[in-house]
């Protein structure tokens, strides 16, 4: 049996060591920590568990060419789709700062009329977005254009239909939709759907897919995810090996011909899949070969502020990607004045937190250099800031949950260094390259120069996300059949 080596046991890695075993390889994956999942994961204080990735996965109910990529992957050997997910109602909540609240909710009928409802001059504007996202209803992304001309040919008809509507929003950005709305709630609203410089494909497709069924919240949290990726390539017979750093990427003859560990060890293999792959990580692995950078922002990094609280909110339904807050006046975060505040409070699910206690965390960008030469030159200012941080959102959370700050019971602050720190993701960045206007679906996964090697992982596809990732390592595996000219035809076929 040839062999595949895999750099990084995130969800690429594990996906892609998945897909390798079902195509014949022997698969081993290094990994350097001593848990799955990369940035898709959560960790435990004092009786809390903290979710650091995932607010839903895109394909986990049925009916999406993802969701036959999760059951390629054994996902669903373990979980239901449909019980072991919470499938949010809305998008986003906002709270402004004068009383007036608006939900965006996923179901398109209920939608238009909320919007226009609340500002009537802006009603040409919002039915526009609400036929957006119907336009893209039934839309899955293709999943085997690297098996031959069939499938190409198949993903060309069923693509067709969205041809147009997929290239309009594709470039538009967040911002300059928003700013078409004379209602300044609707225009702080839609400005904070995501990021303002991602275009607006990205968000339409996510309103489609939560208001379909398609995309769910996993009650087992994000690292359980992992895990179960983890099982299943074990399941197969691939290997994954903790405490493994990669030092080196081992080029022979412009050939990738294995890899050099941390610890000296060299492992040696017919194929290597680099499933972490930010420019700086590549650069290292590969010196003296020359890497490219597409030219496109990187994401920037968020503080994660958590906090266990006793705090009754009653019968508040949380949304998908959370409450924004508005803050009048504004407070201070990481020498930034901020004006809106993301908060996810988690009583939509058990397990996170203990009987009678509930989980909340907010979120928010801020630089990484400034966090990095905290931690680097001082760890008590490090934890100083930390701590004004958490003070801050405790201060701004009582302003629309009053008492929230006297119920609190644990803090924990992740800053942009901390990810950096334990994934080695460039600037601590959690979704790579913005899906920006005029951004390519995916960048090239070859390096020129040296054969036998394939990047996978987020880095490759700008917007990020956990299917992306995986559906980057299945890519790989593929890639590398077409080179060997093997079959990979996997038993889950495209929805």
């Amino acid at each position: 049996m040839r062999k595949i080596l895999i750099i990084g046991g995130g969800p690429a890695g594990l996906a892609a060591g998945v897909y390798a075993c079902m195509a014949g390889f022997q698969a081993l994956v290094l990994e350097k920590h001593d848990l799955p999942g990369g940035l898709c994961t959560a960790w435990n204080r004092q009786g809390y568990t903290i979710d650091g990735c995932v607010h839903f996965i895109m394909g986990s109910g049925p009916g999406s060419s993802l969701h036959a990529m999760w059951n390629e992957l054994g996902v669903f050997d373990h979980v239901d789709p449909l019980r072991d997910f919470h499938y949010h109602r809305d998008l986003f909540d906002y709270r402004f700062a004068d009383g007036q609240r608006l939900r965006l909710c996923t179901n398109m009928d209920a939608l238009e009329q909320t919007l226009v409802r609340l500002s009537p001059v802006d009603a040409r504007v919002s039915r526009s977005f609400v036929r957006a996202v119907r336009a893209l209803d039934g839309f899955s992304p293709p999943l085997d254009l690297l098996r031959g001309l069939g499938p190409v040919a198949r993903a060309a008809r069923r693509t067709a239909p969205y041809l147009l509507p997929l290239w309009r929003w594709k470039n538009i950005s967040i911002g300059d939709f928003a700013a078409r709305f004379r209602s300044r709630e609707l225009r702080e609203a839609f400005s904070r759907l995501w990021y303002p410089d991602y275009n607006m494909l990205y968000i339409l497709l996510i309103m489609s897919w939560l208001g379909q069924g398609l995309a769910g919240y996993p009650r087992f949290n994000s690292l359980g995810f992992s895990r179960l990726l983890e099982r299943s390539l074990l399941q197969r017979g691939g290997q994954i090996q903790y405490g493994s750093r990669v030092n080196q990427i081992l080029v022979e003859g412009g050939r990738a011909v294995g890899l050099e560990l941390e610890s000296g060890e060299r492992l040696y293999g017919d194929h290597v899949i680099a499933a972490a792959a930010s420019p700086d990580t590549l650069a290292g692995l590969l010196p003296g070969h020359p890497i490219t950078r597409p030219g496109l922002p990187i994401t920037p990094p968020l503080v994660h502020v958590v906090f266990g609280s006793s705090h009754d909110f009653g019968d508040y339904e949380s949304a998908a990607c959370g409450l924004n807050m508005e803050l009048d006046p504004p407070i201070e975060l990481s020498g930034e004045a901020r004006s809106f505040l993301l908060v996810h409070i988690y009583n939509f699910v058990d397990g996170l937190a203990p009987p009678g206690r509930v989980l909340v965390k907010a979120m928010y960008p801020s630089e990484y250099q400034r966090w990095a030469a905290r931690r680097a030159t001082s760890r008590e200012r490090y934890r100083e800031a930390k701590d004004r941080a958490a003070e801050a959102v405790m201060e701004a959370m009582d302003r629309h949950f009053p008492g929230f700050s006297r119920t609190v019971e644990m803090v924990d602050v992740a800053t942009p260094a901390t990810f950096q720190r334990y994934t080695e993701n460039q600037l601590g960045s959690l979704i790579a390259w913005g899906a920006v206007p005029g951004a390519p679906f995916a960048l090239d996964r070859t390096v020129p120069g040296v054969r036998n090697l394939v990047l996978a992982g987020h880095w490759i596809m700008p917007g990020g996300g956990v299917p992306q990732a995986a559906l980057s390592g299945r890519q790989a595996v593929q890639w590398i059949c077409h080179q060997e000219r093997i079959p990979c035809d996997w038993p889950a076929s495209e929805a």
